[in-house]
């Protein structure tokens, strides 16, 4: 059976995914609109299929990060790390961006 410690990078990136998650679900309930067309859609369609939506736009790309740090793993942590720099930036930008 294959067992793995998560790595920091990979904590981190959950982890301001969730704070995304649940800050878009807060702000669409108090009437606030979607940036993202393809999340916009499916905010459309409902709390759930946006929150499973994000979910699985998530998993996927950590999976495949996961998988490459079983071939390359300095080349997967620097990727993740990249992953983790891009997202803080734009929830940060978005945040700022809101306070204006």
């Amino acid at each position: 059976m294959f067992k793995s410690t998560p790595r920091l990078s990979t904590i981190i990136l959950l982890t301001i995914a969730t704070f995304d998650l649940v800050t878009t679900l807060m702000w669409l309930h108090e009437g606030q609109k979607e940036g993202n067309p393809f999340f916009a859609f499916l905010a459309s369609h409902g709390s759930l299929a946006l929150a499973l939506g994000k979910l699985v736009y998530l998993f996927i790309p950590i999976a495949i990060l996961e998988y490459a740090r079983t071939k390359r793993p300095i080349s997967a942590e620097i990727g993740t790390w990249v992953a983790v720099a891009g997202y803080a930036y734009l929830y940060v930008g978005h945040l700022l961006m809101l306070r204006q």
